[in-house]
């Protein structure tokens, strides 16, 4: 039922959207919902969502840090979060129309800036806690004002564009390594060089920097660039490459190796566009009109994952002419036009629009509920991980910045008539023996009691947005299985250049809903050296493999095995025994062992006259025990005194291995003492005083057959793996002892 209508009207859950001068009732199902303005204290034109959840808005010098999941802001003053508005913070350097880009541990690399530019490298940590850490680099570079910063599948970063001045560097794309030393992290592409513009229209056109006149071409401010499945970067044209008399760009790829390259990779007439999005690998979607030309509807999309030369395809038009707005990729694969205006009424209020499926030709652009303010020029967005949409800033009249942000929902967040849509939920994210890590090209499994009606399973990189482009969306969808009722058995992308080095959101899709993103970070298997698909320190981790050196390599590719060194007696050398009446030892080595056989240990006493008694090895049981709950690390063994007892309290007895099999060479003096309870290698009072706080425990009757704790106390004197009474009337059968000195002719231990 259409009614006419001269106004808008709000509802919960329920909204009207004005069509030709009539309102149609739709529900947050069909058109989505936006959620309250909220104050920020500044003008959002960048917004960042970084590793753990929270947005990094900022314009200039301030900042502030928002938590969408508790719709509260870090409050520097207080060390807290607290609920909107938002109280900025103040940035090291001024940060106005910058480029961003995340590295692969998370962190965000920022280059330029300022009014004019500032030729400064700046990266901000988010921490573990707020507000995370800023750090200004000594790197210089020429300057980049309104640059792009594309994240490169070997974990660099490409920078791009700006405006600049005179010197001959900036006229070509350079690129930041990481984990190159400081002062030598940028490097330049000196046979990729560029035509520039130097920010005024009266001002000629240099193009005599670049080095084949037939490649020769204009780019200006955050040019559309995007990582190639094939290695190499896709430049997809800019928002403002289109102002007369500048010539038009055209769609090019970037080689990067040696000195760098362009080549031209477009078939057919180049197509403006305001924004552009990369919505699966090697595919991208542009559209809108050209900032300070005119507003556009028209919307198309390149398909490069085939050969050269690709074609820039008409797609479905928007509802709305607009420019200066963002397109958002969502969690189920469609795509949001948010923001952004037409220029032909004062403080336009355009709708966000919705397409579904780029690669379908029946999908059209619907038309979704009406934002609060008019959100244009300087605006930003970016996707949350809850599946929603944070839109934030813009300029009214193209002067006043509002200092708002609202959230959007989208309509799969709804159920039919309006209600919260029941959504999948990841349980946990597992690649061989790490949780969260997803390794190129190898499987992992996720976790999720709703396994059964996933329908897909996505990779998206958090946004990175400013002036109608986020310089870090990209979405990689995965190949997967069942895995039983449960269990997903999924493939991460094979390579970086499908999916940068760094922190993704995973979603899973469920009856056309989204999950809430469960965070990743998706790497390269750099530490295989069995080539068996698992990091070595996860075959060392689980027992798979020995690591008997602690080298962090398996012992398999370090030539075999190695000997097992030892890494803990108990008791130390020199000590009094652990047991009374059935002396136990034990002793932890640094990979796995085998079980001593006859011959392999000895145990003699210490003769006064630097000789040795018999021995005695055959009156003790040797035992390797496993030192954690998978049963894989045979790692400890047990030396435990038989009956009936051989050793003499107060004297010394020297443990000595003699042939045991990849095992070093160790030998062990102690001392018996059966009352010793403390291990002070004295009986007296502080040992009664021991035996009689524990006389009140009693301990079921194991036999002492190795039960961790049972077997190993002082207090039990008499060995029947209990502690009472008769422990405490047995110590006073040794009251009054005093250490026992080693004899003078075994100074020291040193195996023979």
């Amino acid at each position: 039922m259409h009614t006419p209508v001269m106004k808008l009207l709000f509802s919960n859950p329920v909204c009207y959207l004005i069509v030709a001068a009539t309102v149609v009732a739709q529900t947050a199902d069909q058109n989505g919902q936006w959620g309250s303005l909220f104050e920020v204290g500044l003008t959002p034109i960048h917004s960042i969502v970084l590793r753990n959840g929270n947005v990094l808005s900022f314009h200039r010098y301030g900042y502030i840090l928002y938590d969408p999941l508790g719709h509260t802001c870090y409050d520097s003053a207080t060390n807290n979060w607290a609920s909107p508005p938002c109280v900025p913070m103040l940035a090291p350097i001024d940060l106005y129309c910058t480029g961003h880009a995340a590295l692969t541990d998370g962190r965000i690399l920022f280059h330029d800036g300022g009014s004019g530019g500032s030729q400064i490298t700046t990266i901000y940590d988010p921490g573990v806690q707020a507000p995370g850490a800023w750090n200004v680099l000594s790197e210089i570079t020429p300057l980049r004002f309104y640059p792009t910063c594309t994240a490169l599948g070997d974990g660099r970063i490409l920078l791009l564009a700006g405006e600049y001045n005179s010197t001959a560097a900036q006229f070509m794309p350079a690129v930041f390594n990481p984990n190159a030393p400081l002062g030598g992290q940028w490097s330049f592409l000196s046979g990729a060089r560029y035509c520039s513009w130097f920010g005024n229209l009266s001002e000629p056109i240099n193009c005599s920097q670049a080095p084949d006149p037939n490649l020769n071409f204009y780019t200006y401010w955050y040019p559309f660039m995007f990582q190639h499945t094939d290695g190499k970067v896709l430049y997809a044209g800019e928002n403002f490459a289109f102002v007369p008399p500048l010539p038009p760009v055209k769609t090019r790829r970037l080689n990067l190796t040696a000195t760098g390259s362009w080549e031209n990779v477009i078939s057919g007439n180049e197509i403006p566009g305001c924004s552009a999005v990369l919505y699966r690998p090697d595919k991208i979607v542009k559209g809108g009109g050209s900032s300070f030309v005119a507003p556009s509807d028209q919307v198309v999309k390149l398909d490069a994952t085939g050969t050269t030369p690709y074609v820039w395809q008409p797609i479905a038009s928007l509802n709305h002419a607009r420019t200066d707005f963002l397109l958002v990729v969502l969690p189920d694969g469609s795509v949001l036009a948010i923001s952004g205006d037409d220029y032909l009424v004062a403080n336009p209020l355009v709708p966000p629009e919705l397409l579904s499926n780029p690669d379908d030709p029946a999908s059209t652009w619907r038309l979704l509920a009406p934002p609060g303010p008019p959100r244009t020029a300087h605006s930003s967005a970016v996707l949350l991980p809850d599946g929603r949409v944070y839109a934030a800033g813009g300029l009214e009249n193209q002067t006043i910045g509002h200092t708002t942000a609202q959230i959007f929902s989208p309509p799969y967040l709804f159920a039919p008539g309006g209600g919260p849509a029941a959504r999948p939920v990841i349980d946990t994210v597992a690649s061989a023996c790490m949780a969260d890590v997803l390794y190129y090209g190898k499987p992992f499994t996720v976790t999720t009691a709703q396994a059964g009606t996933v329908t897909a399973v996505n990779l998206i990189r958090p946004g990175a947005a400013t002036h109608s482009f986020d310089q870090e969306q990209r979405f990689v969808p995965l190949s997967f299985s069942s895995g039983g009722s449960s269990t997903l058995n999924v493939t991460a992308p094979p390579n970086g250049n499908h999916a940068p080095p760094g922190y993704y959101m995973l979603f899973i899709v469920a009856g056309g809903v989204p999950s809430v993103a469960h965070w990743v970070h998706v790497k390269t298997l750099t530490a295989d050296c069995n080539n068996n698909g698992k990091d070595d320190q996860c075959d060392i981790g689980d027992g798979t493999s020995q690591d008997c050196e602690t080298s962090g390599v398996p012992d398999e590719c370090e030539g075999g095995a190695h000997i097992a060194r030892v890494v803990l007696h108990t008791p130390q050398d020199g000590h009094t025994l652990w047991r009374t009446h059935h002396n136990t030892m034990r002793h932890l080595f640094s990979c796995n062992v085998t079980t001593p056989v006859a011959g392999d240990f000895q145990v003699r006493e210490l003769w006064p006259n630097g000789q040795f008694g018999p021995d005695l090895s055959a009156s003790f049981a040797y035992t390797v025990e496993y030192t954690d709950d998978d049963m894989v690390k045979a790692r400890r063994l047990r030396i435990r005194e038989l009956d009936p007892p051989v050793l003499v309290h107060g004297k010394w007895y020297r443990f000595q291995n003699v042939g045991w099999d990849n095992v070093e060479t160790f030998c062990l003096d102690y001392q018996v003492q059966k009352a010793d309870a403390t291990g002070d290698a004295y009986v007296n009072g502080d040992d009664h005083t021991a035996i009689q706080s524990g006389i009140t425990t009693i301990w079921p009757v194991y036999g002492c057959l190795g039960i961790p704790g049972r077997d190993d106390s002082r207090l039990d004197i008499n060995g029947d793996c209990k502690i009472n009474a008769v422990d405490a009337g047995a110590f006073g059968g040794y009251e009054g002892s005093i250490p026992v000195e080693k004899p003078k002719y075994h100074p020291s231990c040193v195996p023979e």
